[in-house]
C-alpha cells in the first residue's frame, strides 16, 4: 500500500510541476511581450523554457526519489 501511495504522490508532483512550468513561463513571457512586443515568438520562448525547467525539476525529483528507496531497502536488509 505503501509503494501505490508514493507512487500516485510521484505522478500528480510530476503532472503538476510540468502544468505549472508551462503556465507560469508562458504567462511570464505574455507579460515580457506586452512590455516589448512580439507575443507569440515570447510566449513560445516561455514555453519552451518552462517546460525544459519542469523536465529538469521532474528528473531530479525522481533521482533523488531513487536514492532514498535505496536507503530504505539499504535498511531494510541490514
Amino acid at each position: 500500500m505503501d509503494d501505490a501511495r508514493r507512487m500516485s504522490n510521484s505522478a500528480w508532483a510530476t503532472s503538476s510541476r510540468l502544468i505549472t512550468g508551462l503556465l507560469l513561463y508562458t504567462g511570464l513571457g505574455w507579460l515580457v511581450s506586452l512590455w516589448v512586443g512580439h507575443r507569440a515568438l515570447l510566449m513560445a520562448i516561455g514555453a519552451i523554457v518552462g517546460l525544459a525547467l519542469s523536465y529538469y525539476l521532474v528528473f531530479a525529483s525522481l533521482k533523488h526519489e531513487e536514492r532514498e528507496d535505496r536507503k530504505r531497502q539499504e535498511q531494510v536488509d541490514a
